[in-house]
């Protein structure tokens, strides 16, 4: 738990936690004020109230990261519950139920690698408690159960029973929220399902469409290709025949030449301008070959 990886559900039963365990350690106070002697206990109940304060402040602003919490508010909730246990002389004055209020505390409020390490510690530290009273009042001889801790059982068995509710309405909410999760999953599976087959079916279509296309350029080129030859084939024959009766119309005009009238002279100059026209229009025969080329 931390400002890094925060989580609603431990700092919601911190801030109960904290709000019982106040409750509890003013009702101490008011108690312990009333007597015309404070016993040394009265100082741990005002650390108490200072440190469930702090707690609840924790719990509301969920500002604090995770280290920073162990140190500054369980290991000193260790502490002050040791000296509770070790003051109120172990199980003589059923101190029990304030120890097991805290480990379901520690437990549902930390993540899983500190709960293990602090309650570890904390029962570690309980035994050696239980072995220092046992050595300085000698309880396996002598035991006599006090039995004062009607208040304690009471809000310890309120704050166990109001933390497993909560958790359970909190694990039946995720619950729900799992199961809307996965039919929105399902749901969305079956939306990218029809995207999917809807792609495919236009893949197909469009790859059918190609094939027809594809299909529609080798007609047309081959269309193409029977112009280009029918065309040359047209040109060819026609420039054939313009070309013999153009070479027999020269070979005429020339063998006029010798002949020193007007009018041949005019034919002569006519046959050069044909040769002129003759030669403007081979060229553009070329270029119309090598256009359909």
């Amino acid at each position: 738990m931390g400002k890094d990886h925060r989580n609603t559900f431990e700092y919601n039963v911190l801030t109960v936690a904290s709000g019982i365990g106040l409750m509890r350690v003013v009702l101490e106070v008011i108690k312990d004020l009333t007597e015309v002697r404070t016993d040394p206990d009265f100082y741990l109940d005002l650390c108490l109230v200072a440190l469930f304060t702090y707690g609840c402040y924790i719990g509301i602003t969920k500002r604090i990261h995770s280290y920073l919490l162990v140190f500054s508010f369980y290991v000193p909730f260790i502490g002050m519950m040791i000296w509770m246990f070790f003051d109120g002389e172990g199980l003589v004055h059923s101190s029990e139920m304030n120890i097991f209020a805290s480990i379901i505390i520690i437990s549902l409020t930390l993540n899983f690698r500190w709960s293990i390490i602090l309650n570890a510690v904390f029962v570690a530290t309980l035994f050696s408690t239980l072995v220092a009273l046992e050595y300085q009042y000698h309880f396996l001889e002598n035991f006599i159960p006090v039995g004062s801790g009607t208040l304690n059982f009471i809000s310890s068995s309120f704050g166990t029973i109001a933390f497993i509710l909560y958790a359970k309405n909190e694990f039946v909410r995720r619950k729900k929220s799992l199961a809307s999760g996965i039919k929105a999953l399902h749901e969305k599976n079956r939306e990218i399902t029809e995207k999917n087959s809807y792609l495919i079916k236009q893949k197909e279509d469009l790859e059918l469409l190609t094939t027809q296309l594809d299909e529609k350029v080798r007609n047309g080129n081959k269309l193409l290709r029977s112009h280009k030859n029918q065309m040359e084939q047209y040109l060819s024959l026609s420039i054939t025949e313009l070309y013999e009766t153009y070479e027999n119309t020269i070979q005429c005009i020339d063998g006029l030449k010798k002949e020193e009238d007007d009018i041949v002279q005019l034919i002569v100059q006519s046959g050069d301008n044909l040769k002129k026209e003759m030669s403007n229009l081979s060229g553009k025969i070329e270029e119309g070959v090598n256009e359909f080329a």
